[in-house]
Parts: C-alpha cells; structure tokens; sequence
C-alpha cells in the first residue's frame, strides 16, 4: 500500500498514514506501528497527530525505540533522521547522536550490514574511530564489516574503495587482500551500470595500461571513461575526462 493509496472501511477512506494512527489512537504502545508510521513519512517536516499529539518522523522512531529498545531496524533509522554529529536526540531522558544510535542497533545485532555502512557513512574522516561491543572501529573497517557480511553490497565495495589511499595500500577482506583498483572491479562485477564504478576505476588506470574486469573483459582509462558517458551521456565532467585520454 502506498502513501496515496487508500482503503474503505464502513464507508470511510482510510490511508496507509490513517491506518497506523487509528492503530496507535487505540494502543499507543505497539513499537512497529510506530516504527512503521515513521517509515511512511518522506521528510522529516512531516508532521501526523497521534491521539492529540503531532509526531514528526524522528519523533516516531523515538517512540518506537522507547517502547522497545531492541528494535535495532528503528535506531537505525533513527540515525538516519538526525543530520549533523554533533546533533544529539532525547531517548528516555538520554541523549544520543548518530554514532550512538547506530552503534547501540550493532550492539543488538553486529551481523546487519546497512548498519555498519550508515554507520561508516556517518564518520568524517579515516582517523576518527567508533566503538561497537568493545572494538574501536574505523570508517574503511565500517566498510569491510559491510562487505564480510554482505559481498554483494556494491555500494560499499566502492565505498571501501574510496577509503584506500594509494594504489599499493590494500585491506584485508575475508581473508583476501585488495586495492581501490580491486574494489571498483568488484562494484562493476555486482551491477555493470554503475556510474561510480567506472569512473573511480578509470582514475587508477595509468595511461597506457588495462586492466581485467571480471565478466566485461580488458579496459583501458579511455574504455571506462566511455562506458561512464554512454551510461550517462549528460557528464559534463566525465566527457572533459575522455577527452584528456
């Protein structure tokens, strides 16, 4: 059911948003119809009213979290709703940021991949560490966490990739040792269409060379900066790239 859809019900029309409020308009203490209602908001100015009260989106995951703080899929998003580090939101008299809301959903269940790449995503630089059930943890090994768990995550594979700072600097995944050059293959390996993926490998390409993709056979720059144009043939920057090849 989406937003706009609607229901009748003894001659009333109900939406999916109207469907979770009469839910909690009966009993306020059901976490995932909360955690739903929150889902079903598409910006946080948004606002519904529940039992006299208007809730925004993050407000409905506090509650959700409230009720029920084992609910890790609600304080990840929770996490998702709040916009700078430095924010903290009010849990049961705690305040909590980003980090903590994603890190208190991994100390849950450390085995849910977007956590660990929101969780990453939400760091600003490689130095800065998190902890998640004792372990300090890096933004790159966020990223590994993510694709250990989950290796056909192409958006963290490249993701990892970025954090890799030289072409000879590899990281451990798995058992298996790669390169930012590694990385974006294995982005294009998982979905071919990937604009990020070509062009990241075109840049580890020295001029002159190619290299293997698995599956798409031998590219040079020059071959990955078009497949990035015909893809996307509006890059403006991308076409000023082919023609410096």
């Amino acid at each position: 059911m989406s937003k706009d859809d609607r229901v009748e019900v003894r001659g009333l029309w109900y939406t999916k948003q109207q469907c979770y409020t009469t839910a909690l308009g009966i009993d306020p203490t059901i976490s995932n119809v909360w955690y739903n209602l929150g889902n079903s908001m598409s910006r946080e100015e948004e606002r519904v009213v529940v039992r006299g009260v208007s809730y925004t989106k993050q407000q409905c995951y506090i509650k959700a979290v409230e009720i029920n703080p084992s609910d890790l899929q609600a304080w990840n998003n929770l996490g998702d709703t709040i916009m700078s580090k430095d924010e903290r939101v009010e849990v049961g008299g705690v305040p909590y940021t980003m980090y903590e809301c994603y890190t208190t959903a991994l100390g849950i269940d450390p085995t849910i991949s977007n956590v660990w790449y929101n969780l990453g995503n939400s760091m600003s630089r490689e130095e800065e560490r998190v902890v998640v059930r004792g372990v300090s943890y890096t933004k790159q090994q966020c990223y590994i966490k993510v694709v250990e768990i989950n290796p056909s995550d192409a958006d963290a594979w490249g993701k990892l990739g970025d954090t890799i700072m030289s072409d000879d600097e590899t990281v451990e995944v798995g058992g298996v040792w790669y390169t930012c050059q590694n990385c974006y293959m294995k982005v294009i390996e998982l979905n071919s269409s990937s604009l990020d993926g070509w062009r990241c490998l075109a840049h580890t390409i020295p001029s002159g060379e190619s290299v293997k993709v698995e599956g798409h056979g031998m590219y040079t720059k020059q071959q990955c900066y078009i497949k990035v144009v015909e893809i996307n043939p509006s890059g403006a920057d991308t076409w000023g790239k082919l023609g410096d090849t």
